[in-house]
């Protein structure tokens, strides 16, 4: 997100970290998970930690050491689907640490990661997810996930044409409403948009 580093995952599972200066120097740093394999995409969460979505169905959080240029990030969350499918996007909600990850089959995952770490297993301990709602979008791709903060209700598209509503309620997440978006075949991403008076709505 900064612009200073550079993150590329390959399919034997090695992520290449480069760290790019203002004089046009590149250095670059190696390392893996060696049981989870290949690196599917990667996204960032802030400047610091970043998530690996991996084809074994797996996504790793890892976190860079902020005051270092280049170093071997450390893992924080080994996060296992438990589905058929390939890890493709998430939503995070950072106030009450809960991750919520969305699948090549049409699954969504929920993890709360609060448990994970009360639980006092160790940080590459793979954890299941706290649940899981099954073919919300159908056997298709689920594409984008988002969260509207102040509702609860966690917003998800997929290439089944539809968006999904569901919340979490007591820790347990549940479906709401299924909506088709008339003459679309495929939605790409879900966005909250919040406005100045603290509404928020989704754009799609």
């Amino acid at each position: 997100p900064s612009g200073e580093r550079v993150l590329v995952g390959t399919t034997v599972g090695w992520i290449v970290i480069a760290s790019l200066s203002k004089n046009g120097d590149t250095q670059k740093f190696a390392f893996s998970c060696p049981s989870y394999r290949p690196a599917q995409s990667i996204s960032w969460i802030d400047c610091v930690n970043f998530l690996v979505f991996y084809a074994c169905g797996a996504v790793i959080w890892w976190q860079l050491d902020s005051a270092a240029r280049l170093s071997a990030p450390k893992v924080l969350h080994i996060m296992t689907l438990g589905t058929s499918g390939i890890p493709l996007c998430h939503a995070f909600d950072s106030a009450r640490n809960n991750m919520f990850i969305g699948d090549s089959r049409g699954n969504i995952a929920f993890f709360n990661l609060n448990r994970a770490l009360a639980s006092g297993d160790s940080q590459d301990t793979a954890r299941n997810p706290d649940k899981i709602l099954s073919r919300v979008h159908d056997k298709e791709h689920v594409t984008g996930i988002t969260i509207l903060v102040k509702s609860g209700v966690v917003l998800s598209v997929g290439n089944d044409g539809c968006m999904h509503q569901s919340r979490l309620d007591h820790g347990d997440l549940r479906k709401l409403i299924r909506i088709p978006i008339p003459n679309v075949t495929g939605l790409r991403h879900v966005w909250n948009v919040r406005q100045p008076n603290g509404d928020e709505s989704a754009v799609i």
